[in-house]
Protein backbone atom coordinates (compact mmCIF):
# COMPACT_ATOMS: atom_id res chain seq x y z
CA UNK A 1 0.00 0.00 0.00
CA UNK A 2 1.50 3.59 -1.12
CA UNK A 3 2.43 5.99 1.73
CA UNK A 4 -0.73 8.27 2.13
CA UNK A 5 -0.34 9.60 5.75
CA UNK A 6 3.25 10.17 7.14
CA UNK A 7 3.01 10.10 11.38
CA UNK A 8 5.62 12.81 12.56
CA UNK A 9 6.57 11.91 16.19
CA UNK A 10 9.36 14.27 18.28
CA UNK A 11 11.42 12.27 21.01
CA UNK A 12 13.34 13.59 23.86
CA UNK A 13 14.76 11.66 26.46
CA UNK A 14 10.90 10.01 26.38
CA UNK A 15 11.92 6.16 25.72
CA UNK A 16 9.23 4.20 27.26
CA UNK A 17 6.87 6.96 26.20
CA UNK A 18 7.42 7.24 22.84
CA UNK A 19 7.56 3.31 21.91
CA UNK A 20 4.15 3.66 23.30
CA UNK A 21 3.39 6.39 20.38
CA UNK A 22 4.65 4.41 17.61
CA UNK A 23 3.10 0.93 18.40
CA UNK A 24 -0.17 3.29 18.86
CA UNK A 25 0.42 4.86 15.27
CA UNK A 26 1.37 2.27 13.90
CA UNK A 27 -2.18 0.39 14.45
CA UNK A 28 -4.31 3.90 13.99
CA UNK A 29 -5.33 3.19 10.72
CA UNK A 30 -7.04 0.61 8.67
CA UNK A 31 -7.62 2.09 5.27
CA UNK A 32 -4.54 4.60 4.35
CA UNK A 33 -0.79 3.35 3.98
CA UNK A 34 1.49 4.90 7.31
CA UNK A 35 5.28 5.93 7.41
CA UNK A 36 5.61 6.64 11.30
CA UNK A 37 8.85 8.98 11.46
CA UNK A 38 10.71 9.78 14.56
CA UNK A 39 12.87 12.90 15.15
CA UNK A 40 15.01 12.15 18.14
CA UNK A 41 16.42 15.68 19.61
CA UNK A 42 19.79 14.08 20.82
CA UNK A 43 18.53 11.73 23.54
CA UNK A 44 20.81 10.29 26.03
CA UNK A 45 18.32 7.86 27.35
CA UNK A 46 18.77 4.99 25.11
CA UNK A 47 15.60 6.09 22.86
CA UNK A 48 17.51 5.88 19.42
CA UNK A 49 18.81 2.04 20.14
CA UNK A 50 15.44 1.25 21.98
CA UNK A 51 13.21 2.31 19.14
CA UNK A 52 15.30 0.71 15.92
CA UNK A 53 15.56 -2.51 17.77
CA UNK A 54 11.47 -2.24 18.53
CA UNK A 55 10.07 -0.81 15.09
CA UNK A 56 12.79 -1.85 12.25
CA UNK A 57 10.52 -0.15 10.03
CA UNK A 58 10.54 3.12 11.53
CA UNK A 59 11.95 6.28 10.01
CA UNK A 60 14.36 7.73 12.27
CA UNK A 61 15.72 10.63 11.95
CA UNK A 62 18.84 11.21 14.71
CA UNK A 63 19.40 15.01 15.47
CA UNK A 64 23.19 15.88 17.23
CA UNK A 65 21.00 18.83 19.66
CA UNK A 66 17.84 19.63 20.50
CA UNK A 67 16.54 21.85 18.14
CA UNK A 68 12.77 22.30 19.75
CA UNK A 69 9.35 21.02 18.56
CA UNK A 70 9.38 23.28 15.42
CA UNK A 71 12.72 22.47 14.17
CA UNK A 72 12.46 18.41 14.92
CA UNK A 73 8.75 18.52 13.58
CA UNK A 74 9.95 20.51 10.10
CA UNK A 75 12.68 18.32 9.69
CA UNK A 76 10.49 15.34 9.69
CA UNK A 77 8.08 16.82 7.07
CA UNK A 78 10.89 16.89 5.11
CA UNK A 79 11.84 13.19 5.00
CA UNK A 80 7.67 12.93 4.63
CA UNK A 81 6.36 11.12 1.64
CA UNK A 82 2.56 10.90 2.93
CA UNK A 83 -0.04 13.21 1.55
CA UNK A 84 -0.89 14.34 4.98
CA UNK A 85 1.29 15.32 8.05
CA UNK A 86 -0.08 13.92 11.16
CA UNK A 87 2.06 15.76 13.79
CA UNK A 88 2.09 13.88 17.51
CA UNK A 89 3.16 14.08 20.59
CA UNK A 90 5.64 11.32 21.97
CA UNK A 91 3.60 11.22 25.10
CA UNK A 92 0.48 10.20 23.29
CA UNK A 93 -1.36 7.02 21.80
CA UNK A 94 -3.67 7.40 19.26
CA UNK A 95 -6.63 5.20 19.33
CA UNK A 96 -7.27 2.61 16.19
CA UNK A 97 -9.45 4.37 13.06
CA UNK A 98 -8.37 7.90 14.43
CA UNK A 99 -5.98 8.85 11.57
CA UNK A 100 -8.82 7.65 9.34
CA UNK A 101 -11.17 9.94 10.79
CA UNK A 102 -8.73 12.56 10.68
CA UNK A 103 -7.89 12.06 6.49
CA UNK A 104 -11.62 12.49 5.84
CA UNK A 105 -11.86 15.31 7.86
CA UNK A 106 -9.30 17.04 5.58
CA UNK A 107 -11.10 15.54 2.48
CA UNK A 108 -14.77 16.99 3.19
CA UNK A 109 -13.19 20.65 2.31
CA UNK A 110 -10.37 22.37 0.85
CA UNK A 111 -10.72 24.66 2.90
CA UNK A 112 -9.99 22.53 6.23
CA UNK A 113 -6.26 23.34 6.63
CA UNK A 114 -5.44 21.54 10.15
CA UNK A 115 -7.38 18.86 12.18
CA UNK A 116 -6.93 17.41 15.24
CA UNK A 117 -9.71 14.84 17.55
CA UNK A 118 -10.59 14.93 20.87
CA UNK A 119 -8.02 14.39 23.74
CA UNK A 120 -7.85 12.25 26.86
CA UNK A 121 -6.34 11.90 29.85
CA UNK A 122 -5.44 8.20 31.22
CA UNK A 123 -8.71 7.77 32.59
CA UNK A 124 -10.74 8.85 29.77
CA UNK A 125 -11.82 12.13 30.81
CA UNK A 126 -11.51 14.98 28.13
CA UNK A 127 -8.77 17.28 28.06
CA UNK A 128 -9.28 20.55 26.57
CA UNK A 129 -7.69 22.02 24.01
CA UNK A 130 -7.60 24.93 21.70
CA UNK A 131 -9.72 28.25 22.05
CA UNK A 132 -10.32 31.26 19.56
CA UNK A 133 -7.28 33.46 18.51
CA UNK A 134 -5.77 35.59 21.02
CA UNK A 135 -6.29 39.23 21.08
CA UNK A 136 -5.89 41.67 24.09
CA UNK A 137 -9.48 40.81 25.01
CA UNK A 138 -9.88 37.34 25.52
CA UNK A 139 -5.99 36.91 27.12
CA UNK A 140 -6.98 39.37 29.25
CA UNK A 141 -10.44 37.30 30.32
CA UNK A 142 -7.68 34.37 30.49
CA UNK A 143 -5.49 36.32 32.22
CA UNK A 144 -8.16 37.33 34.81
CA UNK A 145 -10.13 34.20 35.14
CA UNK A 146 -13.08 35.52 33.84
CA UNK A 147 -13.53 33.07 30.98
CA UNK A 148 -13.96 30.46 33.67
CA UNK A 149 -17.37 31.51 34.56
CA UNK A 150 -20.17 29.27 32.96
CA UNK A 151 -21.99 31.66 31.36
CA UNK A 152 -19.03 33.55 30.33
CA UNK A 153 -17.28 30.55 28.56
CA UNK A 154 -20.58 29.72 27.24
CA UNK A 155 -21.25 33.21 25.22
CA UNK A 156 -17.87 33.10 23.41
CA UNK A 157 -15.22 30.77 22.38
CA UNK A 158 -12.59 31.90 25.41
CA UNK A 159 -8.89 31.66 23.88
CA UNK A 160 -8.41 28.66 25.48
CA UNK A 161 -11.52 26.47 25.71
CA UNK A 162 -11.41 24.43 29.47
CA UNK A 163 -15.23 23.86 28.91
CA UNK A 164 -14.93 19.92 28.80
CA UNK A 165 -18.74 19.29 27.22
CA UNK A 166 -17.60 22.27 24.51
CA UNK A 167 -15.48 19.13 22.87
CA UNK A 168 -18.21 16.42 22.56
CA UNK A 169 -19.14 17.88 19.30
CA UNK A 170 -17.22 18.90 16.08
CA UNK A 171 -16.54 22.62 15.75
CA UNK A 172 -14.18 25.20 13.68
CA UNK A 173 -11.67 26.81 16.31
CA UNK A 174 -9.26 29.38 15.76
CA UNK A 175 -6.44 27.31 17.04
CA UNK A 176 -6.24 23.68 18.03
CA UNK A 177 -3.56 22.16 20.04
CA UNK A 178 -0.08 21.04 18.31
CA UNK A 179 -0.49 17.62 20.12
CA UNK A 180 -1.44 15.41 17.50
CA UNK A 181 -2.66 17.26 14.14
CA UNK A 182 -2.96 16.59 10.71
CA UNK A 183 -2.39 18.70 7.52
CA UNK A 184 -1.96 18.08 3.68
CA UNK A 185 1.59 18.32 2.71
CA UNK A 186 0.72 20.95 0.32
CA UNK A 187 -1.26 23.54 2.98
CA UNK A 188 1.71 22.92 5.04
CA UNK A 189 4.36 23.87 2.49
CA UNK A 190 1.86 27.00 0.97
CA UNK A 191 1.86 28.38 4.81
CA UNK A 192 5.92 28.30 5.53
CA UNK A 193 6.09 25.26 7.69
CA UNK A 194 6.59 25.54 11.47
CA UNK A 195 8.01 28.62 13.39
CA UNK A 196 11.65 27.49 14.63
CA UNK A 197 11.91 30.93 16.21
CA UNK A 198 9.57 29.08 18.93
CA UNK A 199 11.47 26.72 20.51
CA UNK A 200 8.13 25.04 22.61
CA UNK A 201 4.47 26.71 23.65
CA UNK A 202 3.22 28.97 21.31
CA UNK A 203 4.07 27.18 17.94
CA UNK A 204 0.66 25.58 17.31
CA UNK A 205 -1.21 28.91 17.81
CA UNK A 206 0.89 30.99 15.89
CA UNK A 207 0.59 28.53 12.95
CA UNK A 208 -2.85 28.44 13.14
CA UNK A 209 -2.94 32.62 13.08
CA UNK A 210 -1.05 31.58 9.45
CA UNK A 211 -3.65 29.28 8.29
CA UNK A 212 -6.78 31.94 9.45
CA UNK A 213 -4.97 34.81 7.57
CA UNK A 214 -4.41 32.35 4.22
CA UNK A 215 -8.01 31.38 4.15
CA UNK A 216 -8.10 27.52 5.62
CA UNK A 217 -9.82 26.69 8.52
CA UNK A 218 -8.73 24.90 12.04
CA UNK A 219 -11.31 21.98 12.74
CA UNK A 220 -11.84 19.53 15.64
CA UNK A 221 -13.70 16.58 15.43
CA UNK A 222 -14.63 14.47 18.34
CA UNK A 223 -14.77 11.15 16.54
CA UNK A 224 -10.91 10.72 16.49
CA UNK A 225 -9.27 10.17 19.87
CA UNK A 226 -5.92 10.65 21.46
CA UNK A 227 -4.99 9.71 24.59
CA UNK A 228 -2.62 12.65 26.46
CA UNK A 229 -0.23 12.02 29.07
CA UNK A 230 -0.26 15.99 29.69
CA UNK A 231 2.90 17.66 30.10
CA UNK A 232 4.82 14.35 30.28
CA UNK A 233 6.88 15.23 27.49
CA UNK A 234 7.84 18.64 28.86
CA UNK A 235 6.75 19.17 32.09
CA UNK A 236 3.75 21.82 33.91
CA UNK A 237 6.43 24.77 35.15
CA UNK A 238 8.26 25.10 31.50
CA UNK A 239 4.51 25.03 30.19
CA UNK A 240 3.57 28.16 31.97
CA UNK A 241 6.55 30.01 30.98
CA UNK A 242 6.36 29.11 27.39
CA UNK A 243 2.82 30.23 26.70
CA UNK A 244 3.56 33.72 28.21
CA UNK A 245 7.18 33.61 26.03
CA UNK A 246 5.23 32.20 23.15
CA UNK A 247 2.08 34.76 23.08
CA UNK A 248 4.70 37.69 23.61
CA UNK A 249 6.37 36.64 20.09
CA UNK A 250 3.53 36.15 18.50
CA UNK A 251 2.43 40.06 19.39
CA UNK A 252 6.13 40.77 17.45
CA UNK A 253 5.32 38.91 14.99
CA UNK A 254 1.60 39.22 14.53
CA UNK A 255 -0.19 41.78 15.53
CA UNK A 256 0.80 46.17 15.97
CA UNK A 257 3.46 47.17 17.89
CA UNK A 258 1.66 49.45 19.82
CA UNK A 259 -0.48 46.48 21.64
CA UNK A 260 2.68 44.43 22.95
CA UNK A 261 2.92 46.91 25.99
CA UNK A 262 -1.07 46.15 26.87
CA UNK A 263 -0.08 42.69 26.55
CA UNK A 264 2.95 42.75 28.96
CA UNK A 265 0.79 44.82 31.32
CA UNK A 266 -2.28 42.03 30.99
CA UNK A 267 0.15 39.37 31.19
CA UNK A 268 1.91 40.77 34.56
CA UNK A 269 -1.18 41.31 36.33
CA UNK A 270 -2.36 38.05 35.76
CA UNK A 271 1.31 36.45 36.87
CA UNK A 272 0.57 38.40 40.13
CA UNK A 273 -2.95 37.36 40.87
CA UNK A 274 -1.78 33.40 40.21
CA UNK A 275 1.14 34.18 42.81
CA UNK A 276 -1.84 35.64 45.12
CA UNK A 277 -4.11 32.65 44.14
CA UNK A 278 -2.07 29.45 43.81
CA UNK A 279 1.12 30.71 45.89
CA UNK A 280 -0.24 32.65 48.80
CA UNK A 281 -4.05 31.52 49.55
CA UNK A 282 -3.89 27.73 48.41
CA UNK A 283 -0.15 27.38 49.58
CA UNK A 284 1.26 25.69 46.39
CA UNK A 285 4.89 26.60 46.81
CA UNK A 286 5.86 25.72 43.14
CA UNK A 287 3.39 27.32 41.42
CA UNK A 288 4.29 30.74 42.74
CA UNK A 289 8.16 30.50 42.13
CA UNK A 290 6.68 30.03 38.44
CA UNK A 291 4.92 32.46 38.15
CA UNK A 292 7.20 34.88 40.15
CA UNK A 293 9.93 34.65 37.91
CA UNK A 294 7.41 35.06 35.33
CA UNK A 295 6.08 38.24 36.68
CA UNK A 296 9.88 39.23 36.97
CA UNK A 297 10.85 38.34 33.38
CA UNK A 298 7.35 40.23 32.06
CA UNK A 299 8.40 43.32 34.80
CA UNK A 300 12.47 43.61 33.06
CA UNK A 301 11.05 42.99 29.91
CA UNK A 302 8.83 46.08 29.69
CA UNK A 303 11.34 48.87 31.11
Amino acid sequence: MPTEVSIIIVSYNTKALTKQAVAAAYASSQTHGLEVIVVDNGSTDGSQEALKKAFPMLVLIQQKTNGGFSQANNRGAQEAKGKYLFFLNSDTEIEQGATDVLVKELERSSKVGIVSGMLLNEDGSVQPQGGALPNLLNIKAWMMFVDDFPLVNRLFLPYQQSRSSYFTARHQMGWIGGTAVMMRKTVFSQIGAWDEHIFLYGEDIELCLRLHKAGFLSVYTPEAKIVHLKHQSAGAERAAKGEVEGLLYIWKKHFPAWQLPFLRLILLTGAWLRILIFGILLGDDEKKRTYTEIARSLAVAGR
